[in-house]
């Protein structure tokens, strides 16, 4: 069996092989944090208007009262010991 001893230039591409590899992967990453950051962004956003909105066009409580729809109960608790 012959064994070719390697060469600098062979290491020196697998080196630089591996640093693009490394460097891609940070990059995926990276994007993929962005993309995630700016999905919780909007989704965050997106609930506040909603809550807003709600809270504008909500009914009075007296139009609920009116209506029949909120009516105030009383809870009686005994406790016995």
């Amino acid at each position: 069996m012959s064994h070719t001893p390697p060469n600098d230039t062979d290491d020196l591409t697998r080196k630089h092989q591996r640093r693009s590899f490394t460097l891609k992967s940070q990059h995926d990453e990276i994007t993929n944090m962005e993309t995630s950051l700016q999905a919780h962004r909007e989704s965050r956003e997106g609930i506040l208007e909603r809550l807003i909105r709600f809270f504008r066009t909500r009914p009075s409580l007296d139009s609920l009262k009116e209506k029949g729809i909120y009516k105030r109960m009383y809870l009686f608790i005994f406790i016995y010991s």
